[in-house]
């Protein structure tokens, strides 16, 4: 994983974040969420697998950094 695609990984995580302050718009349960934080989540869960599928198999400790993501 280079930069740009780690930086693209931080940025879907505060995104959904970002989606999770704005109410949803199904119900006035907290639980609820919009759609853009499910679509936002769901890409940075999939950038966070791409990484630890990346840097596991290394011999180094370079897999430390994925799990301080």
């Amino acid at each position: 994983m280079d930069m740009i695609e780690g930086l693209g990984l931080v940025l879907q995580s505060h995104l959904a974040l970002i989606y999770r302050a704005i109410r949803s718009t199904r119900g006035d349960s907290p639980l609820h969420f919009c759609d853009e934080c499910v679509t936002a989540s769901r890409a940075a869960i999939e950038g966070y697998n791409a990484a630890w599928e990346t840097y596991r198999a290394r011999e180094d400790t370079a897999w430390k950094m994925v799990i301080n993501w």
